[in-house]
């Protein structure tokens, strides 16, 4: 099996720089002026619709967001993994169902999870109301281990309502690798030295899972610090996420700029923690590539599922939450493959020269906003996908079979790009889909927050309608969660067909001549 390299020791300091440059550009945008940059980045500029507090203040609002994110994180993986495990020895047949359940559930937009979890608690548990905002408590709570308690109360539900897409993450991430490694020999000798499966998944697979937990919480922190601004808006907690969401609100570039300033130092915070995790994990050899084969049944499914979500205007289902969910679909569709196709251009350009990528930067800063928004939000989806191909592109140039072709003089150009369109032809079918399903949520989550990416479309998008509806999520929560569902389930379909080119790109001939050895005797 291929091993994965660790991180880049230097990608917590990029992830701070970026950050800080994203920054002065969303500050620079709002005719700020450069003592203005210099008081964003010491942290003493005025910050709020008001400008009545600084960045400092800021700083407690992070405390209470980092530690959310991190308790989400914490009990949705290890949640994910110890039900992985436990569905180890299932039928098969039982875990393709149950992981691709959990890959739906996984694309339902974060405010969907936190309402749900919000009409769970009041309605079915009858809750009180008053008890799930606690985070400004009354003057009758003077007591520090009284506002203490109720200061943690407040965190639970919002990080039991992040927990919940992570964990669904988790379970299909490991469920994938743990059918891989039950086809390994290994798991054939195990059983044939009269291992039990309870044996082999505690002292085996664990093991090698872990590593890759710590691997795949790079992008869950990334993730949940992104779906903590709705999650905090929807359960009022005053935190980083409340303070985003009430800039994205009232477009306010200072605020904003001090939001993203705020959330690269998080991210780098915590990639520097996973770095020093993922150090010694990547020593041991135990983090390798998974690569799956192309199949026909994840395009099967795909089609019968398109199928029936484009005959959904047709079922006659007469409920008054049923047409208001479906008068957004088509103009959701084309303006997700949209950021698609936009997607899959800047990854072909950025193949051929990185400097593809600041052009395009240029090019989306220089349009108006709605046109710079689009661009950019292609970009951030195609930039994973990017790395990816890149990484493979990099193996290819390095392969055995291209330093035969120098040796014997070739076209060495030529050889290179027709070996490479071969073998990445699959990843970039599959990363079109995964930037596909990628749009929709993001999408929900801009739209969510009064960003309209399709302008001029008669009917509200998704996630317009989540939040239109939000307000009587407790008497009726279909007309709120509806939406969501439908952005689940298209996120499925598009995934089915990314996982049917295969996961990972084929296999590259090794770099190192295949050692031979002569049995014939003098």
């Amino acid at each position: 099996m291929e091993r994965l390299p660790a991180h880049p020791k230097r990608l917590p300091l990029l992830t701070f720089v970026i950050g800080a440059l994203v920054a002065l550009l969303v500050l620079g945008s709002g005719g700020a002026s450069a003592g203005d940059a210099l008081r964003l980045l010491s942290g003493v500029l005025p910050v709020g619709g008001e400008g009545d507090g600084s960045l400092r203040v800021l700083l407690w609002r992070m405390c209470r967001t980092f530690l959310l994110v991190t308790l989400a994180m914490l009990t949705g993986m290890s949640f994910g993994l110890a039900v992985a495990v436990l569905l180890a020895g299932w039928w098969r047949p039982l875990r393709l169902v149950i992981g691709w359940t959990s890959r739906t559930l996984g694309a339902i937009p974060p405010m969907a999870w936190a309402l749900g979890l919000l009409f769970l608690l009041v309605q079915v548990w009858r809750l009180p109301v008053e008890s799930l905002f606690p985070s400004r408590p009354g003057a009758d709570l003077d007591s520090w281990m009284m506002k203490s308690g109720r200061a943690l109360w407040s965190i639970l539900a919002p990080a039991l309502a992040l927990a919940l897409p992570v964990f669904a993450l988790t379970l299909r991430a490991c469920l994938l690798r743990l059918d891989y490694l039950w086809k390994q020999p290994l798991a054939l000798s195990l059983r044939a030295r009269g291992c039990s499966n309870r044996l082999i998944r505690s002292q085996h697979w664990v093991p090698r899972l872990w590593p890759h937990v710590v691997r795949l919480a790079w992008p869950v922190a990334a993730l949940c610090l992104a779906f903590s601004i709705p999650v905090e808006e929807v359960f009022r907690l005053d935190g980083w996420g409340l303070f985003m969401a009430e800039a994205l609100r009232q477009r306010e570039s200072t605020s904003l700029a001090a939001g993203i300033y705020g959330a690269c130092m998080l991210l780098a915070l915590w990639f520097a923690l996973f770095a020093w995790l993922e150090k010694p994990l990547a020593a041991t050899g135990r983090l390798t590539r998974l690569r799956l084969p192309k199949s026909r049944g994840p395009w099967i499914a795909g089609a019968v599922l398109l199928l029936l979500l484009t005959s959904a205007p047709g079922w006659g289902v007469d409920q008054s939450w049923w047409l208001p969910s479906l008068a957004p679909l088509w103009g959701e569709l084309k303006t997700a493959l949209t950021l698609a196709a936009l997607g899959w251009i800047a990854v072909v350009l950025g193949l051929f020269s990185p400097l593809a990528i600041v052009a395009w930067v240029v090019v989306a800063l220089l349009l108006p906003v709605e046109g710079s928004l689009l661009l950019l939000l292609a970009l951030a989806l195609a930039l994973p996908e990017w790395l990816q191909a890149r990484g493979e592109l990099q193996r290819v140039r390095q392969s055995g079979f291209m330093m035969a072709s120098r040796m014997m003089g070739g076209n060495v150009r030529l050889q290179f790009w027709r070996h490479a369109s071969r073998l990445l032809g699959p990843s970039l079918g599959a990363g079109f889909f995964r930037m596909a399903a990628s749009a929709l949520i993001w999408m929900s989550l801009l739209t969510f927050f009064g960003f309209g990416l399709a302008e001029g479309l008669p009917d509200p998008a998704w996630g317009a309608l989540v939040h239109a509806n939000s307000a009587s999520v407790l008497d009726d929560p279909l007309p709120a969660l509806a939406p969501a569902c439908w952005v689940a389930f298209w996120c499925l379909c598009f995934q089915w067909f990314a996982r049917g080119f295969g996961f990972g790109g084929p296999p590259i001939p090794s770099t190192q001549p295949p050692v031979t050895t002569s049995t014939s005797r003098k």
